[in-house]
């Protein structure tokens, strides 16, 4: 079974889409909560742990993760 992480890279490579330290701790940051969460309750944790990510790639990378299957959306 491939981790998140090689399912995450899969998909971006797939679409010509880089794999980039700024994905890579979102996908990390997501994986920490372990429970529904906000796109603003990420970005406060994201810079919190000093990570300086705009809202824009926060959003566009939450997107991606949803479009491979590894986040679902509660409504």
């Amino acid at each position: 079974m491939d981790s998140p992480a090689q399912v995450f890279r899969e998909f971006l490579r797939q679409r010509k889409l880089k794999y980039t330290r700024e994905r890579l701790a979102i996908l990390e940051a997501v994986q920490k909560f372990g429970r529904p969460f906000e796109a603003e309750e990420l970005l406060l944790e994201l810079r919190e742990s000093d990570n300086r990510i705009s809202k824009a790639t926060i959003y566009r990378t939450l997107k991606h993760l949803l479009d491979a299957g590894l986040l679902k959306q509660v409504h």
